[in-house]
């Protein structure tokens, strides 16, 4: 008795633990699953299928390669699924989910891509420790497409190493609400909220664009959000708020693209042509209004702060320039322009946190098996060793 009692508890105990598996390219994965080699795919629309709720794959620092005509991941219509320690590359897309609620990317290097994640129509996506590079369109793209569910959003995209195209990070949409970006490194690129995406934080982030052309963050049409703390350099534009709708979204009921009641609280700025703009210019129906920004300091930027034709009532006050050529320029209506603002030649501004610049190196550099920021970068066996606990980006 003792020992049939032993086998059932060995067998459930077994029922916890993630099957080692060796996947076929196109598989549907139906259960937890751990890898125990790469895949290499060259046909078919994905390498990888998932389509059932509440499943995590382990890439145990494998890799997943493919080419431009297919997705790596694809979930679809399946909550709860959680992915870990991989390296995709060549793909048209490493990861893409529609209707995934509660996604988690953790720990995962996603290069060579067309884009690094596209999560549409879903809720609480957590994109956490990824490295992300030569990507051609989107870093980490959250969009609520027309005929998505009313209420998106609370998504959580933190600790993230980025460098590509202009496009870095999106949430896209009136749905997508209440989503927080948070201590995230970028390179080359920014931040896009649009076509109505609202009541959302951009927080300490440290971010290096490129000049002559380049964003750092922008709100398009995107209103109640909280952007602090973040530190900005080498940007043509450095924060911009633009009363427009791109039409990549639903846009919710709003007819008309207004920006108002945004925070642009205590971001460093250095060296560009102008750290903060408001409005569009080319109109002077005020729909940019009711927005507040304090506290910034602004080094080595052509103009600090323009209030265009179409920026009323805003508040600027306490925000400090140095070395920049001009500090305020007010085109707008009723906008206040605090008196304690100072203008400061010569010394130097109190930006403290500066991108180190440079890409991770390729894999071929750091052994055959890299699983991003998930992993130690120590190579043994032919597979990468991690340990838990966060760990930063891979140099």
């Amino acid at each position: 008795m003792k020992s049939i009692l032993a086998l059932i508890l060995s067998l459930a105990g077994l029922c916890w633990h993630a099957d080692a598996l060796a996947l076929y390219c196109g598989d549907a994965i139906t259960r937890d699953t751990t890898l125990t080699a790469d895949l290499s795919c060259s046909g078919g629309g994905y390498a990888l299928y998932v389509a059932t709720s509440g499943v995590t794959i382990d890439f145990n620092g494998y890799s997943v390669r493919g080419n431009a005509s297919m997705d790596g991941i694809r979930v679809a219509d399946a909550s709860d699924v959680t992915l870990l320690y991989g390296n995709l590359s060549g793909f048209r897309v490493g990861v893409n989910a529609s209707r995934a609620d509660r996604l988690t990317v953790n720990g995962m290097l996603l290069w060579n891509l067309g884009s690094a994640v596209i999560a549409s129509d879903s809720r609480a996506v957590t994109l956490v420790g990824n490295t992300a590079y030569l990507l051609e369109s989107w870093g980490f793209f959250l969009p609520a497409y027309a005929g998505s569910r009313s209420t998106l959003g609370g998504h959580v995209i933190a600790g993230n190493w980025l460098e590509g195209p202009p496009s870095l990070i999106g949430v896209c949409g009136a749905a997508n609400g209440g989503s927080l970006v948070r201590g995230n490194e970028m390179h080359g690129g920014g931040v896009l909220l649009m076509d109505g995406a609202s009541g959302n934080e951009i927080s300490g982030n440290v971010m290096e664009g490129g000049l002559p052309r380049g964003f750092g963050i922008l709100l398009f049409g995107s209103r109640g959000n909280l952007v602090r703390d973040n530190g900005l350099h080498r940007y043509e534009n450095g924060i911009a708020l633009i009363p427009a709708y791109n039409g990549k979204c639903a846009t919710g009921s709003l007819p008309l693209p207004q920006v108002d009641d945004n925070r642009i609280l205590d971001n460093d700025f250095s060296l560009g042509q102008t750290a903060i703009l408001l409005g569009r210019g080319n109109s002077r129906r005020p729909l940019v209004f009711g927005n507040l920004v304090s506290g910034n300091s602004i080094a080595a930027f052509d103009l600090g702060l323009h209030l265009r034709a179409d920026s009323f009532d805003n508040v600027a006050t306490g925000n400090l320039f140095f070395n920049t050529g001009r500090a305020v320029r007010d085109d707008g209506i009723m906008n206040s322009v605090s008196s304690m603002q100072s203008v400061r030649r010569g010394g130097s501004s109190r930006i403290s946190a500066r991108p180190a610049g440079g890409i991770p190196p390729a894999p071929q550099a750091q052994g055959r098996h890299l699983a991003g920021p998930g992993a130690s970068g120590k190579v043994s066996g032919g597979k990468t060793k991690r340990s838990t606990g966060y760990f930063r980006p891979i140099r």
